[in-house]
């Protein structure tokens, strides 16, 4: 049982720093989920976006790389990140699935967004209540959302992205 997993970096060097990166720590005293953590490292090799579940749900964090240190929480809330589908590194937008976010519903039911790096112009990009899968277009204009729920056969719908 994982209790503590840090990125090991240690024979990643920056080709136009030439110096090793500091570690980035995950640690919980019960369990660290690490196979679900997702990591992605940006082209300008200055920061990283991790996921966490260091505040109980699972979170996106924007990370310096050179210290290891977060720069800021991109999302927050008592709900959940299911996974990151794109990050459009040029307008520093994440496009994700989540579940939990909206009260009242089925907290299990997925639903997509996209965010800023910095955590601002949350936007829901499938609204109604169902179980959400999307499909994106190559240049993340559009999508096509196929949503059901237990009592209603599947939906699809072509939307702005």
């Amino acid at each position: 049982m994982h209790k503590r997993k840090i990125l090991e970096r240690k024979d990643y060097l920056d080709r136009t720093i030439t110096s090793a990166f500091k570690n980035i720590e995950e640690k919980e005293e019960k369990y660290v989920n690490y196979p679900r953590i997702y990591r992605n490292y940006l082209g300008d090799g200055k920061r990283i976006i991790w996921s966490s579940e260091r505040d109980n749900y699972n979170h996106l964090y924007l990370y310096d790389r050179a210290t290891g240190n977060p720069l800021n929480q991109i999302t927050k809330g008592e709900w959940y990140v299911r996974g990151v589908q794109h990050v459009d590194e040029a307008n520093e937008v994440i496009y994700f699935s989540a579940n939990g976010m909206k009260k009242g519903e089925d907290p299990y039911l997925i639903h997509y967004y996209k965010i800023n790096f910095d955590g601002s112009n949350l936007v829901e990009l499938t609204p109604e209540e169902g179980m959400h899968q999307c499909w994106y277009s190559s240049d993340y204009k559009y999508l096509v959302d196929v949503y059901s729920k237990v009592d209603q056969a599947p939906i699809a719908v072509l939307r702005d992205a």
